[in-house]
């Protein structure tokens, strides 16, 4: 695997940033691992299928792949971003239509490639590094890969006439939108004023158990902060948005909850903009909550 400085081989030997956090790992739970080298992605990820590997580190998590893995939360950020000849400078996704990218096999950019972007031509390689020497010795115009992975390997192997000539946000790794959406139960405190916060606090487990059986697997839950809940719609629309939003309000409306009363939520939602600041995303969701309230409750509002 030569993926340094996070997961690479030297002489045999396991190395990188993802290996002492991995080991740091197996130091404290007392687990034994041995670590695989050599294969390439595609390899790699049909030992995943079949079983004959336990664990992949440093993987990016796409649709496909959820169907059979299973993801832990990121320990570290890693942008990505487009690597050219020097002078030569492509500063988005778009500005590499009709260009020849080298991208490794199995690796997540072949497949969001292939899938959102047709009008890219690849040339699949090994991996990243072949990915780079490939642009080097003009086969292909441009690669794709981590921001520290590919400083790291211009400089370990004097590619000095290559650049970091742009960056592929995360946002844009699809061209369709992410949004927002921020719900919480109508009336909640009077749950915990007449029956009790033991009672409260079941009741905001089933509002959370409602949630993530309704959800995506590619949609993320969590709870906000008293009895408000944050779903995290990845590659989705604004009639999906809505359309999923409605189907939350209508089965938390129509469930069982503890106390034999019904329950009802009001939920606020904001899709990305391109451009934007995440905390401007959060807070016009936030805003389109206080709306639907405002409005009467039991609804749905799109800011």
């Amino acid at each position: 695997m030569a993926w340094p400085p996070f997961n690479y081989a030297e002489n045999g030997k396991p190395l990188g940033f993802s290996i002492d956090y991995m080991d740091l790992i197996a130091k404290k739970t007392g687990l034994k691992v041995k670590y695989v080298t050599g294969p390439t992605w595609n390899e790699f990820l049909q030992m995943m299928k079949d079983g004959s590997l336990d664990v992949m580190l440093n993987i990016v998590k796409t649709p496909e792949r959820e169907k059979f893995l299973l993801y832990t939360p990121p320990y570290a950020d890693n942008p990505n971003a487009i690597v050219s000849k020097k002078g030569v400078a492509y500063q988005s996704i778009e500005s590499l239509f009709g260009k020849l990218v080298a991208v490794p096999k199995g690796f997540f950019t072949e497949e969001v490639l292939k899938k959102h972007y047709p009008q890219i031509r690849l040339y699949p390689v090994r991996n990243t590094l072949e990915a780079m020497k490939a642009v080097s010795f003009g086969k292909a115009d441009a690669a794709l890969g981590e921001s520290a992975v590919l400083h790291h390997l211009i400089a370990a192997h004097m590619l000095s006439d290559l650049m970091i000539s742009g960056e592929a946000n995360r946002s844009n790794r699809y061209p369709s939108k992410f949004g927002v959406i921020m719900l919480d139960i109508d009336n909640f405190k009077r749950v915990n004023d007449v029956h009790g916060h033991q009672i409260g606090d079941k009741i905001l487990q089933e509002f959370a158990d409602i949630l993530k059986s309704h959800s995506r697997k590619s949609d993320i839950v969590g709870r906000w902060g008293g009895e408000e809940f944050l779903i995290i719609c990845c590659e989705t629309c604004e009639e999906g948005m809505l359309a999923f939003a409605e189907n939350l309000r209508e089965k938390i409306a129509t469930y069982p909850f503890t106390l034999g009363e019904q329950k009802t939520a009001s939920l606020g939602l904001s899709l990305y903009q391109k451009g934007e600041d995440i905390k401007d995303l959060v807070k016009r969701a936030d805003s389109a909550l206080y709306k639907a309230k405002e409005k009467g409750r039991n609804r749905v509002e799109l800011l």
